[in-house]
């Protein structure tokens, strides 16, 4: 579980510099594969730690998962995870794409809006802006998912339980 919470927090990062990167003057300057990969990413970890929860269940009664599974975090990652998440869910609402059903496509005559109307040419412009809102929201949704996916991986991890040492001398 400790390579999941890794891997999202690894993922969270990429995620990030995308949404960062989205909101500088002619975005996307990053390479689609770096949001694919933490996008794509998610759906074999949100799996695996569904199979860990499920596998838990008889030890954990389903209405008391998120309680006992909040209760193995820290402090920080009990409060901050869910603002994360909220954040992340805000900015996708606020700044995702506003073109009609479209998607920006580059053709060998110029840029194009492909939409469900039919293909219209766009400038450069307009296509950039397009392709950093679709990367605005993709963004977005992967740091809500590699943050939820990630935070219960770290809280299913196994937890030492060590006794306390004691010590062979007794105070005299």
């Amino acid at each position: 579980m400790r390579i999941i919470a890794l891997w999202c927090a690894l993922a969270v990062v990429a995620s990030l510099a995308v949404l960062v990167d989205s909101f500088l003057p002619g975005a996307p300057h990053l390479p689609l594969p770096v949001l694919f990969t933490a996008l794509v990413g998610i759906f074999p970890v949100v799996g695996i730690v569904f199979a860990a929860v499920a596998l838990r269940r008889s030890e954990l009664p389903v209405a008391t998962i998120a309680p006992r599974l909040l209760r193995l975090l820290p402090a920080t990652l009990r409060w901050g995870a869910p603002l994360v998440i909220a954040g992340a869910a805000i900015v996708a609402v606020l700044t995702g794409p506003r073109a009609p059903d479209g998607v920006p496509e580059i053709t060998p005559g110029g840029y194009l809006m492909d939409t469900r109307n039919g293909d219209y040419p766009i400038s450069a412009g307009e296509y950039l802006h397009a392709q950093a809102e679709n990367q605005r929201l993709f963004a977005a949704i992967s740091i809500a998912l590699n943050t939820a996916a990630g935070t219960s991986a770290f809280a299913l991890r196994p937890q030492s339980r060590r006794r306390p040492r004691r010590d062979s001398k007794k105070p005299a």
